[in-house]
């Protein structure tokens, strides 16, 4: 019986933030980052193939308030595309 098994990923991840104070003691800051993975392999002729792709991202406010007050909020949000290949696994898109 032959039992082979192979398998092949690469995953990569780029990422960019800036931040920007337009005046004293407030600043805008974003960050954006995009990845993606994808794997291949075989193990006894079942196709164990993977890929998924991911953006997501982060804009935030940073201010001084009065009575030493510091006021922060974030947004964030996300995306996620991904295909699994194995003999009833999920499947999303």
């Amino acid at each position: 019986m032959n039992k082979s098994f192979f398998v092949k990923f690469y995953f990569v991840v780029l990422s960019l933030a800036i931040t920007y104070e337009p005046i004293k003691g407030w600043q805008f800051t974003g960050e954006v980052t995009a990845s993606a993975f994808k794997q291949t392999g075989f193990y006894e002729g079942v196709d164990f193939g993977n890929s998924f792709q991911t953006f997501n991202g982060e804009f935030g406010l940073r201010g001084k308030l009065p009575l030493a007050i510091r006021l922060q909020t974030n947004l964030f949000f996300m995306q996620v595309i991904a295909i699994y290949n194995p003999i009833g696994g999920p499947f999303m898109v």
